[in-house]
């Protein structure tokens, strides 16, 4: 059973989201702070992530998550592709609008983030500094 974060500040949509897909384990955070603390006591496989929370807002609310070790999966609104584009740069792993949301497969794109985060973790420990010489100056 996969664990989730839902941070989200309507409890409504996580009581929906517990209701649709009972194989999930989902834990609810309606601040980012509350988050911060869910995350520092459990470990998650993922974490479903609003952008607009009573202590923060817009793509900022990503950049404080996406470090965390967890995948997140950023769940909006807003319908804007820019936003999504952003929070991919940021590092999230996928995106998922909430007006089309019960037309989306959640399971599905909780499984491809987990499997997209422990791929680049696995490249990026295989990397090593040890051979590459430093720069000359010219």
């Amino acid at each position: 059973m996969k664990r989730v974060l839902y941070v989200e500040d309507n409890e409504a949509l996580v009581a929906i989201m517990e209701y649709r897909y009972p194989n999930l384990r989902v834990d609810w955070a309606e601040s980012l702070e509350k988050a911060n603390r869910k995350l520092s006591e459990n470990d998650y496989d993922v974490i479903l992530l609003d952008l607009n929370l009573s202590d923060s807002t817009g793509i900022s609310t990503v950049s404080a998550m996406v470090n965390r070790g967890v995948p997140v999966i950023v769940v909006t609104g807003n319908p804007s592709k820019d936003i999504a584009k952003m929070a991919a740069k940021l590092g999230a792993a996928g995106y998922i609008y909430k007006r089309g949301m019960e037309d989306v497969d959640v399971e599905s794109k909780i499984e491809f983030a987990i499997e997209k985060h422990q791929q680049t973790r696995r490249r990026y420990s295989s990397f090593s500094f040890g051979d590459i010489e430093p720069m000359k100056r010219f």
